[in-house]
């Protein structure tokens, strides 16, 4: 019995120990997950961002909470998104505005870049913006621009009032331990691309990331049920020839002529992983032509949290099929 007992107590050890271990390498994964996820956001237009920030607003920030906008440049956005913000020595603390990509002026160009302004056409203030959640009370006026108050700041006492004890939710433990001060990377909601500068590794590890259109494109427009059953028979058979399998990829009109030439590019907000979506589900399978056809298509290829950026939008009003 007693041999027995211990079995039992050895194997419970065990188990527990392995779940542990499990969750360790799950919450690990997800940690450098979140932290190598960013947009590209090059193509998007004042409504993408609006769609975007205000479905933020409702969902990921607090009543206490206000949503603020950091520019920095695409390689200082890993590191941020690694380890957190640092602070900046000419604010003695980490400059933020609460003004988005399309809304910013000559003072986010000035607070972020470090520029002089009257000698650059450039249209954001940096590389990659970063959108985080931040309590009001820990926002104060950004030095040097005090009369402006969408510039803010969260100060150095702050920043070391947040200092963790332990650094298990940061990917990058070093610039804590180096003790400089830090925003905690938690803070961090999500990370756009708004623009490259000459750099090779951004364009390899960007550009490069995309499915390419082949030069033999069948164009159909679809102004009927017949024309519809005619393009899908079309497609089937174009498919089947060449051993191929239909995937489809669902769009708006603005963007779908940017895709047939430049290609599918990757996203990092998509269910999953992140990537390039495609379905196998063509329209009569999300129900076109009934009041559930968006809806369905919204919930299937990029869940239910996001039916605020797509639903009534027209951004899936083209599909793009492959082979």
């Amino acid at each position: 019995f007693l041999i027995i007992l211990n079995l039992i107590v050895l194997l419970l050890t065990f188990w527990f120990a392995w779940s542990r271990f499990r969750r360790q390498q799950r919450d690990k994964f997800i940690k450098e997950y979140k932290a190598t996820t960013n947009e590209d956001a090059r193509e998007f237009t004042p409504v993408d961002f609006q769609n975007i920030f205000e479905s933020i607003w409702l969902h990921s920030v607090a009543s206490s909470d206000a949503l603020v906008f950091h520019y920095l440049p695409y390689e200082n956005a890993k590191s941020a998104r690694k380890s957190g913000l640092p602070a900046e020595s000419r604010f003695n603390g980490v400059p933020f505005t609460l003004r988005h990509p399309y809304a910013v002026t000559k003072n986010d160009h000035v607070a972020f870049n470090n520029f002089d302004v009257n000698k650059s056409d450039q249209k954001f203030p940096n590389e990659e913006v970063l959108v985080l959640s931040l309590p009001r009370e820990f926002l104060e006026p950004l030095i040097g621009f005090e009369d402006d108050p969408s510039m803010c700041m969260v100060p150095a006492s702050i920043l070391s009032a947040m200092r963790p004890s332990s650094f298990r939710d940061v990917v990058d433990e070093k610039p804590w331990k180096d003790g400089i001060l830090m925003l905690p990377p938690h803070c961090i909601l999500r990370s756009f691309v708004l623009m490259y500068n000459d750099s090779a590794v951004v364009k390899s590890e960007f550009i490069q990331d995309k499915i390419p259109i082949s030069d033999d494109i069948l164009p159909m427009k679809v102004l009927s049920v017949s024309d519809y059953l005619e393009s899908m028979a079309r497609i089937r058979q174009k498919a089947f020839k060449r051993g191929l399998v239909p995937l489809y990829h669902y769009t708006s009109s603005a963007i779908a002529p940017l895709i047939l030439k430049n290609g599918l590019r990757m996203g990092s907000q998509l269910k999953g992983d992140g990537g390039v979506y495609v379905t196998t589900q063509g329209p009569a399978s999300y129900g076109i032509g009934s009041d559930r056809y968006e809806l369905n298509i919204i919930k299937d290829c990029f869940g239910v949290d996001r039916l605020y950026e797509y639903e009534n939008q027209g951004k899936l009003d083209v599909v793009i099929v492959y082979g």
